[in-house]
């Protein structure tokens, strides 16, 4: 029953950031390491508590995955804001590779970093 309380929680707090994410690159066009690093401690914290004390390091690399896969869904909703303001239909594929790049990197070692510190301690950084 944990398991589940930590999935829903962390997926939940991950995609919140993920959202905030997407709509600062989408207003600004410019990602910060400081927003990535938040979809991780969210996702983290939410997987945190929802193990409560059972937390450990099989709730870390939970938290993990889960921190990528929302950091991707994030990536996804500036597919949805860009069709939101008229991009047509045959440009978002070539948008949506673009929008990948060495960077990613970067933002995923942002992400997975606090996921894991934060999901198996509940320490914040």
């Amino acid at each position: 029953m944990r398991i589940a309380a930590a999935v829903g929680l962390g997926t939940l707090f991950g995609l919140i950031a993920a959202a905030g994410w997407a709509l600062l690159v989408s207003q600004f066009s410019i990602a910060i390491g400081l927003v990535a690093w938040a979809i991780g401690w969210a996702a983290g914290r939410g997987v945190y508590l929802g193990m409560k004390e059972r937390a450990g390091t099989h709730s870390g690399i939970l938290a993990m995955v889960i921190g990528v896969a929302c950091y991707l869904v994030g990536n996804f909703f500036l597919l949805v804001i860009a069709a939101a303001k008229g991009v047509e239909f045959v440009d978002l594929w070539p948008r949506f590779t673009a929008q990948f790049g060495p960077l990613d990197i970067l933002w995923i070692a942002l992400v997975i970093w606090p996921a894991y510190r934060v999901g198996a301690t509940g320490n914040d950084l």
